[in-house]
């Protein structure tokens, strides 16, 4: 077995002078992501048979044991919103390996 683990978080990503693409994060000196309880981490095959959730805890963190093979992962939709361009991701579990996959949601604030 491997494990599937990380941090939900959101915050307001900065924006960019001439609406180039974001930078990956929040602002540099800014305020820190906030954690995001309950939010529900979807995993499955890439054939998308046997999904697996896990809830995030109050600091936002999640762990998932999983047997060796590429999965992806994805986010049940959250009831205050936001969007995350860090899902779907598709992440390769290694038997005895911790594989860390953070989420940052936007909330559209800027």
């Amino acid at each position: 077995m491997g494990a599937l683990l990380g941090r939900v978080t959101k915050g307001p990503l900065p924006p960019v002078p001439g609406g180039g693409p974001f930078p990956p994060g929040p602002v540099p000196g800014g305020p820190p992501p906030v954690p995001v309880e309950g939010a529900r981490i979807v995993v499955s095959d890439l054939s998308g048979r046997m999904p697996r959730s896990v809830v995030t805890n109050d600091q936002g963190f999640y762990s998932i044991s999983l047997p060796p093979e590429t999965y992806r992962v994805t986010m049940a939709p959250l009831a205050l919103g936001g969007f995350t361009k860090d899902l779907p991701a598709t992440v390769t579990i290694t038997a005895g390996q911790q594989t860390r996959l953070d989420i940052l949601i936007d909330t559209g604030i800027r």
